[in-house]
């Protein structure tokens, strides 16, 4: 079964993304911050990577996304990298400045705003 690590600290996506991937038949790993997240890359070899950038605690989602392309063990394992619309223009010219850019795909997750009235 192919093994799939979301790298996520939204409880709500974390769920989200673990159905959705359990439908498709993916054995699904989540963790909730950078440094549980590079762990569980080493200890589970997961067929693909999904990232949040915007992490709490010591290791934010550019750093766990540099730190896996060091590794040789971890380099070749695509990165699926997910933002926010609001920070992406940003974030996206720091990954695409950076030597990072091989072997990941960045999308935008779409933020919705509402307006009290």
């Amino acid at each position: 079964m192919k093994k799939v690590l979301v790298i996520e600290d939204d409880v709500n996506l974390q769920e989200v993304y673990q159905e959705f991937l359990a439908t498709e038949k993916l054995s699904v790993f989540i963790a909730s911050t950078g440094q549980l997240g590079m762990q569980m890359a080493r200890s589970e070899q997961p067929h693909l990577i999904i990232l949040d950038i915007m992490l709490p605690g010591a290791i934010n989602g550019l750093e766990v996304l540099k730190k896996l392309k060091e590794e040789s063990d971890l380099k070749q394992i695509p990165v699926l990298v997910l933002t926010n619309l609001s920070t992406a223009r940003k974030q996206k010219a720091r990954l695409w400045s950076s030597d990072l850019k091989n072997n990941h795909e960045i999308l935008l997750r779409p933020v919705y705003q509402t307006k009290n009235k």
